[in-house]
């Protein structure tokens, strides 16, 4: 009966996701065209094709749509959630109205927070689903989430810093560059590591070491390295890279070696 209920809600969160993919392309009179992270623009809606957007998955886990919670990897000390999100949009852009559809369901790697909600710490008294449910979702790799770290692939040559590993999709694209001979990852988190991140570091020829710490306190150690930092919790605002003061004084030192997610 259980499953047949779960079945049942993903049915009707996908004829209702339908709907309103419909309605977007309609309305905003969208033309559907592949996925290209080189010319997709973040600035405008976006309608794509589902079969040319696919990202990799950390874990191999039964996808489920977003708000449900049959299905996800907890981390070894329960601090994080991994889901694979089926979903077809509309996924909406950093700080604006504009949207991403798709022209049918795909999967988004989605690492949820399991305690933090809003800012806020959530209740021992809740139950894991419930907290999986509402906890803040950390990173997902969204075409605007990718679109928002293409800079800093850009910039990416030569000896490399990345500072903050979320999904590995960022040291990924940074590491399939011919003109990147290097790459030290830099991550605070150790549950994050110890989970997956020395894995997806291993499989990376580049990484010639991985470093648990503040991405701040090591910094100086690499005086010839590009600082690719993707750190914060958000995009934009006081608890984004324009609200950090460590990183303005960073800048001071470093001064264009220095990229950091949402302002470059």
């Amino acid at each position: 009966m259980i499953t047949h209920t779960i079945k049942e809600r993903q049915r009707r969160y996908q004829r209702k996701q339908k709907a309103a993919i419909r309605e977007s392309v309609y309305e905003k009179r969208l033309v559907w065209s592949d996925w290209d992270l080189e010319t997709s623009d973040i600035t405008r809606d976006m309608a794509i094709r589902a079969e040319s957007f696919k990202p990799k998955l950390l874990f191999n886990v039964q996808s489920t749509c977003a708000g449900g919670t049959s299905h996800y990897v907890r981390s070894p000390k329960g601090t994080w959630a991994y889901f694979n999100c089926m979903t077809g949009g509309p996924i909406p852009h950093f700080g604006s109205h504009k949207t991403t559809v798709f022209s049918d369901a795909v999967v988004i790697p989605v690492l949820k927070d399991l305690w933090i909600s809003k800012g806020v710490r959530l209740p021992k008294t809740l139950t894991e689903p419930e907290r999986f449910r509402l906890g803040a979702a950390w990173m997902s790799v969204t075409p605007a989430e990718m679109i928002s770290q293409r800079s800093g692939i850009r910039r990416a040559q030569g000896k490399v810093v990345v500072g903050g590993l979320g999904l590995g999709w960022f040291l990924d694209q940074v590491c399939s560059k011919d003109d990147v001979e290097e790459v030290i990852v830099v991550e605070r988190n150790e549950e994050l590591l110890d989970w997956y991140g020395y894995r997806l570091c291993r499989d990376q020829a580049k990484v010639r070491e991985v470093i648990c710490d503040d991405v701040y306190a090591v910094a100086e150690r690499f005086p010839n390295h590009q600082l690719l930092l993707d750190i914060w919790p958000t995009y934009a605002g006081a608890y984004g890279a324009e609200g950090d003061e460590r990183l303005a004084a960073l800048r001071k030192i470093a001064g264009d070696r220095v990229w950091a997610w949402g302002m470059d």
